[in-house]
């Protein structure tokens, strides 16, 4: 059969090569459907989003609380580039990606 044929049967997500139900997750993780993988790029970047909410809650708390020390001196500097560079990197470009995947 080729790619051409109109007759071919399509795969259910989750379905392994050998016709027995795989993990639903195997499915998922190794699929080529560009709304799936847009909705992947999606959801990470809210966990993304969420990792890097919770840094820039500390680090907030750290600026406001000017007597009692909550993070290390040593590691602020490393933590204001996370912050800032995790927003970029954790949470624009994969959710840009995961929309222009989607929307295609």
């Amino acid at each position: 059969m080729s790619t051409l044929d109109p007759t071919l049967e399509t795969p259910v997500v989750g379905e392994a090569a050998t016709g027995d139900r795989a993990l639903p997750v195997v499915g998922v993780l190794t699929t080529s459907d560009h709304k799936v993988l847009g909705k992947l790029l999606i959801g990470g970047s809210l966990l993304g989003l969420l990792t890097v909410a919770v840094l820039g809650v500390l680090l907030g708390i750290e600026r406001v609380d000017g007597d009692d020390v909550l993070l290390d001196a040593g590691d602020l500097t490393q933590l204001f580039a996370a912050y800032r560079v995790g927003l970029v990197e954790a949470v624009v470009l994969p959710l840009l990606l995961g929309v222009s995947l989607f929307a295609v």
